[in-house]
């Protein structure tokens, strides 16, 4: 049917929608319900979407222009009472959100892992931040045809890693929800805050910071220093995360979170963890510039989105039911340090040399829940007397950051 496809998906869900009285609280339902009965999938093909787009005399109205989230998105009917979308994904990874709308989403192209998140405030700091716990509550593989509806608010914390290079996402969400407050963004494990929220004396400042340290200037640390240790920790928290986006150097980011520290208190106690997880994060995904096999970036999102070894064990096994999931985690690792690196991932994504007997030494780790370091070692193929111990072979895998999560027993 082509690009046309979506007048009749927009009708129908407006007319389903209309007779429960336009309520948001309807609406992930009827769009849910309404995809499974006419899937995108099975009507328009990603290339008619970019075709028409290039082709097009007009395009309706794009919502968010700049692609803020999307690579790229595309707005494929008239924003109105609903808004119908096409996220397009090469290496895209959303944060951990929730939505201040609500509709559902339908997964027309690829695959991805999809992970849902609970969270529980223990400290209002203001109306855009806020501390506590956020927890992992399960994660899933979405694969074409798949629908899910978008619940607003806190009933609906997710994130995605896209496996497929691209992954096609079809979005139908209503403008707004005037019932819900700020979308929040979570970072783990203790953090909620909104990435919209406009300070602009705040944002000019940091402007200034940016400036003043693009140019050297000496006075760039003086300000730094008097935004983090006289203003209000909502400002030593958006400070510090200028300072890490804009690459400051481990060394010099332990100095300030120490001077926030000293200056905030057990509030200010909590920033570190958020960021060591931001590093490992990052550190992951940017990794998936040179990993590109599906079931390769399957097991970095893994290893990225879910809390530890028995959760990941558990989701290969269900993705590929005829397979060990031990064995076939550790052939992977072994696959992608093989990958040549460049001279960001050196030597290669792994970050380090994989010793002949590690591959083992991971699988019986992972098959029998072994400790880290300790137990019988697996022999090492031909009698390699000078291969690694067990013990210095467990331990190197474990202080491999990408590798991280599969020594964790959450």
């Amino acid at each position: 049917m082509g690009v046309e496809f979506f007048q009749t998906l927009e009708k129908a869900i407006l007319d389903r929608w209309r007779a429960r009285e336009f309520d948001h609280f309807a609406l992930p339902e009827v769009a849910a319900e309404t995809m499974r009965e006419l899937p995108p999938s099975e009507h328009v093909r990603p290339v008619d979407l970019l075709r028409w787009v290039q082709t097009s005399n007009q395009l309706p109205p794009q919502f968010d222009p700049q692609g803020t989230f999307g690579q790229p998105p595309i707005t494929v009917s008239s924003p109105g009472r609903i808004i119908i979308q096409a996220l397009f994904w090469v290496d895209g990874t959303t944060s951990i959100h929730q939505h201040s709308f609500s509709g559902a989403f339908h997964v027309m192209s690829g695959s991805s892992i999809h992970a849902e998140y609970g969270f529980q405030a223990h400290d209002r700091v203001n109306a855009h931040l806020q501390l506590g716990d956020v927890t992992f509550k399960a994660a899933e593989l979405l694969t074409k045809g798949d629908v899910r509806p978008i619940l607003p608010g806190q009933r609906f914390i997710h994130a995605l890693f896209h496996l497929d290079r691209p992954s096609v996402s079809i979005v139908v969400r209503s403008a707004a929800d005037p019932e819900q407050g700020p979308q929040y963004t979570y970072q783990k494990p203790y953090v909620a805050y909104d990435p919209f929220a406009r300070d602009m004396e705040l944002t000019r400042r940091l402007q200034v910071l940016k400036l003043l340290n693009t140019t050297n200037d000496p006075d760039y640390r003086i300000f730094l220093d008097e935004l983090l240790t006289k203003d209000t920790f909502a400002t030593a928290f958006h400070t510090l995360h200028h300072c890490f986006d804009s690459g400051a150097q481990p060394d010099t980011f332990a100095e300030l979170l120490a001077g926030a520290e000293r200056r905030h208190g057990a509030r200010a106690s909590l920033i570190r963890p958020i960021f060591d997880e931001i590093n490992r994060q990052v550190y992951i995904i940017k990794r998936r510039k040179l990993v590109v096999r599906p079931d390769h970036r399957f097991l970095l999102a893994l290893l990225l989105n879910l809390p530890g070894r028995a959760e990941i064990l558990q989701m290969v096994a269900r993705r590929y039911p005829d397979l060990d999931p031990a064995e076939t985690i550790a052939r992977w690792v072994s696959e992608i340090a093989e990958i040549v690196g460049t001279d960001e991932f050196s030597p290669n994504p792994l970050g380090m040399v994989l010793q002949s007997p590690a591959v083992s030494v991971l699988r019986h780790i992972l098959t029998e829940n072994a400790p880290v370091a300790g137990g019988p070692a697996p022999s090492a193929a031909g009698g390699d007397s000078a291969a690694l111990s067990f013990e210095a072979a467990s331990r190197s895998l474990a202080n491999c950051r990408l590798l991280e999560r599969l020594f964790v027993n959450a």
